[in-house]
């Protein structure tokens, strides 16, 4: 089998965040995040903050289908948020949602890391393939990446840099002694 390029071998590259985006990826809480907590109260928070950024931008709702029709009680009628059903069983987009890239052509291709729970803590089967059915959605190239990342771990500065966290990238429950020049290599 022919063997699988990386995302910078494709020519792609990590904006810095600060660079303009099409929408914002937010996933709605599903009942499961209500464990010990109010999952009403976390989806009152969710629900002021797509609005607030609905004003300015689009909103792509990430919702289980179990949760769809309370999602569609708080969201019909607002144009600028589109509801998307994908299974889901955990709320941090940030974290493990598609990282964004583009080429020098400013194709935009989405990368697809996997997610194994934050270090195997809390583990949701359901939302590691979510990354491939959003960008499925988008109709945007999905990039598997071979390694574990949680994206609200990482910030890119847009010329190469990733700026991290020794307790999120360096992790043997993630990261399996990789060296960050290694994981830079596959991004």
């Amino acid at each position: 089998p022919a063997e699988q390029q990386t995302p910078r071998e494709l020519g792609y590259s990590v904006p810095g965040r600060f660079v303009e985006h099409a929408c914002t990826l937010i996933t709605w809480p599903p009942r499961e995040e209500g464990v010990m907590t109010s999952v009403e109260g976390f989806r009152d928070e969710v629900e002021a903050t797509a609005l607030a950024i609905a004003r300015f931008e689009p909103v792509v709702m990430v919702v289980d289908p179990k949760d769809a029709d309370a999602a569609r009680q708080r969201f019909d009628g607002q144009g600028n948020i589109e509801l998307v059903e994908i299974p889901v069983d955990c709320c941090w987009m940030r974290d493990n949602g598609p990282i964004f890239v583009r080429d020098k052509d400013n194709n935009v291709a989405g990368v697809h890391f996997e997610f194994n729970g934050w270090g195997g803590r809390s583990p949701h089967a359901a939302t590691r393939e979510m990354p491939a059915r959003i960008l499925d959605h988008l109709g945007i190239r999905s990039l598997r990446a071979d390694f574990i990342c949680e994206g609200g771990g990482v910030s890119f500065d847009g010329e190469g840099t990733v700026i991290t966290t020794e307790q999120v990238m360096r992790n043997p429950n993630r990261y399996d002694g990789q060296s960050m020049r290694q994981v830079e290599q596959k991004l």
